[in-house]
């Protein structure tokens, strides 16, 4: 699955944008995680500063040497959205 990532606001305006996408490979893997199971490889997945916490710890056990550097910048975006007000992570399937 590949997904574009990005930081939205409450209006769904793209306030930053990852230049590279995430590929994660395997993906019918991702039952074993509790939010990475709800990506949708065709839609947008948004979530929300409550569920930030839960996102990063299943994107650090997705993480593996071939996509720690993509990772570690969805980690990036992530915090970022839990402490700014009005934010939310964007996943977009291609």
């Amino acid at each position: 699955m590949t997904f574009s990532v990005s930081i939205e606001d409450e209006t769904r305006k793209a306030i930053e944008t990852l230049s590279n996408p995430l590929i994660i490979e395997n993906a019918t893997d991702l039952s074993h995680f509790k939010l990475l199971q709800y990506l949708d490889p065709y839609g947008d997945t948004i979530f929300n500063h409550y569920q930030i916490a839960d996102l990063i710890v299943d994107l650090e056990r997705l993480s593996k040497p071939a996509t720690s550097v993509i990772i570690s910048q969805v980690i990036s975006l992530a915090n970022r959205c839990k402490n700014e007000i009005h934010t939310y992570l964007c996943f977009n399937g291609e």
